[in-house]
């Protein structure tokens, strides 16, 4: 099972997240997949949030500076 929308670590807690079709407010949603697909799909989805947290030090460093 994948979450649609990554929680990035967050999801491990009882809630919405784990519906396995989103709510009106775009809660939960979960997908299941092969394991090379969900190996794929968590991959993609590390690198996203790799790349999010560089751009945010980098504009970090900006605004200090």
């Amino acid at each position: 099972m994948n979450h649609i929308r990554a929680l990035n670590g967050l999801g491990y807690g009882p809630g919405c997240h784990h519906h396995s079709k989103p709510d009106a407010n775009g809660e939960g949603g979960l997908e299941v997949l092969c394991r090379a697909h969900h190996a794929e799909i968590t991959a993609a989805q590390a690198t996203a949030r790799a790349a999010a947290r560089r751009e945010a030090k980098e504009a970090s460093k900006e605004t200090t500076l």
